[in-house]
């Protein structure tokens, strides 16, 4: 016999922040909303406990954790995989089973109509990576199809333009409430422009003022049982900038002072604007009796793997600025849709099987003709085909069978960059339940200290008063086939 929730729950996900970076802020800032919360709150780490340590991704922890099921269940690895029956994400399942729900930027939450049409959403504005600009409610559309754009541009290296911040400023400006324009996200705006000066980065941090904003207003207005938003700024900062706040997690000297000065506090200025915004979230929880969570599927930890050499040597990232181009040059004319995917993964869907197998046969064909692709590879799941393209050094030309094309015609796009990934996934994540006084959600004397993220969504599901799934014995997972050159 299941009981159901007595507390409006509203829930944080920070993409990949693990509990030392947390810790390591609220040492620098004991007055903070983060140190308040962690001593207050109850901590936990959760345990990616599915895949291996090196096939980590957050597309697959997010929905390993979200619906409980292990990978080789719900088979998702990456962005724009297919997805099992939606009802196995728990808040998807709680929508539909008379739980009102708000979701902002939550992974595997578009496309909107479908999700929109099976349950009860008070509001939905999909995560980053749909393939439509369609939000609930429509009004805050032109903002997505500006963050769908800020999302695309930024593979690798920030790259809005000063007329892309133009526009969107003189949108925000004509319609405010659209654009999560309040004193949090304008404050935040202003407190950033400074710092763009220094680190372009820096950019990354301005994509969560307004989804912040968003998620509050609209939680103030509709008043939901369960609310999520889902920022990635944090790991972001911390892919690029491990080494500059923990130096001494390495065996080798990989970046001089100079750069560590520079960059020392890249992440835990990214916290510092969570912090700012979990004070005001805090409070608002207080003031409704919500519960409130703070969650990561996985963590980062140092890139031990990282030499000296590499960081010399590498000075400029290449990406696919153009990868319908590249489609063509490579394989042709064949049906396919390009999808959103985070760099260096580029993600198609194809109109039939036929087409598949003749673009991945030409991808397979170009990486072992062209060694500065080293160790790229391909993945296949359902009609969608993911390269994750390894690039080196790159020479001004490419083979593509008999032919020579240069990188332009490729749509092959070069960046100059002075970091090179020194933090990686790890597979230690936590969790934070915060204002439940009734130690209902995650019981402090039944909960361990560390614990599997797949048990993250049945814990939910029994607070909510939601039947626990089961493995998928009626359904056939998309297989991810991975093809290497």
């Amino acid at each position: 016999m299941t009981r159901h929730a007595t507390r409006k729950l509203c829930i944080i996900e920070a993409n990949e922040v693990p509990l030392r970076v947390w810790q390591t802020y609220a040492e620098r800032y004991p007055t903070s909303a983060v140190a308040r919360l962690l001593m207050q709150g109850k901590v936990f780490q959760t345990v990616a406990d599915d895949v291996e340590e090196e096939e980590l991704y957050p597309s697959q922890t997010w929905a390993s954790l979200n619906t409980g099921l292990p990978y080789e269940e719900h088979g998702i690895h990456w962005y724009n995989d297919p997805k099992p029956d939606r009802q196995r994400f728990w808040w998807h399942q709680a929508a539909c089973r008379g739980k009102r729900v708000g979701l902002v930027n939550v992974l595997h939450s578009s496309p909107l109509s479908e999700f929109a049409a099976e349950g009860d959403y008070a509001f939905l504005i999909p995560d980053c990576f749909a393939a439509d600009s369609h939000t609930l409610p429509d009004s805050y559309r032109h903002f997505q199809e500006l963050n769908l754009r800020f999302t695309r541009s930024s593979g690798r290296v920030a790259s809005l333009s000063p007329s892309d911040l133009l526009h969107m400023a003189a949108r925000a400006a004509a319609h405010p409430g659209c654009f999560g324009v309040d004193a949090f996200s304008l404050g935040e705006s202003l407190r950033a422009l400074p710092a763009l000066m220094h680190s372009r980065e820096r950019l990354r941090n301005m994509q969560f003022p307004p989804l912040a904003s968003m998620f509050l207003q609209l939680l103030r207005k509709h008043d939901p049982d369960i609310g999520i938003v889902f920022t990635n700024h944090i790991a972001a900062a911390q892919h690029r900038y491990w080494y500059a706040l923990f130096p001494d997690d390495y065996a080798e000297r990989l970046y001089d002072d100079a750069w560590i000065a520079r960059y020392r506090d890249e992440i835990l200025n990214a916290v510092g604007l969570m912090d700012r915004y979990l004070a005001r979230v805090s409070a608002y929880c207080a003031q409704t009796r919500r519960i409130l969570l703070l969650v990561s599927s996985m963590g980062q930890c140092a890139n031990r793997q990282l030499k000296q050499h590499e960081v010399r040597q590498e000075t400029c990232f290449y990406r696919i600025d153009d990868p319908m181009r590249f489609l063509a040059a490579v394989a042709g004319t064949v049906p396919a849709e390009c999808k959103t995917a985070m760099v260096p993964q580029y993600t198609y869907a194809f109109g039939n099987a036929a087409a598949l197998d003749t673009a991945a046969a030409a991808f397979r064909s170009f990486i072992v003709d062209n060694p500065a692709f080293g160790d790229s590879c391909i993945d296949v799941s359902g009609n969608t085909l993911t390269l994750t393209l390894a690039i080196g050094v790159m020479p001004e030309t490419l083979n593509v069978g008999a032919r020579r094309l240069s990188l332009h015609q490729l749509g092959i796009g070069a960046v100059a960059v002075d970091d090179h990934h020194s933090g990686r996934h790890h597979p230690l994540g936590m969790l934070l339940v915060w204002n439940d006084e009734e130690d209902a959600l995650f019981n402090s004397k039944d909960t361990p200290d560390r614990f599997s993220y797949l048990d993250y969504a049945s814990r939910l599901r029994s607070y909510l008063g939601l039947p626990m799934t089961h493995a998928m014995a009626n359904e056939t997972p998309w297989v991810r086939r991975k093809i290497s050159a």
